[in-house]
């Protein structure tokens, strides 16, 4: 479930901008 990072236009980050994105909505979700 990663809709935050849908709706916004993926930046220069590479795969670990991602990885940040899912591990903060995972974080985010846990809460």
């Amino acid at each position: 479930m990663s809709t935050t990072s849908d709706s916004r236009p993926r930046q220069a980050g590479g795969p670990f901008h991602h990885w940040l994105i899912e591990r903060l909505a995972g974080l985010a979700g846990a809460l």
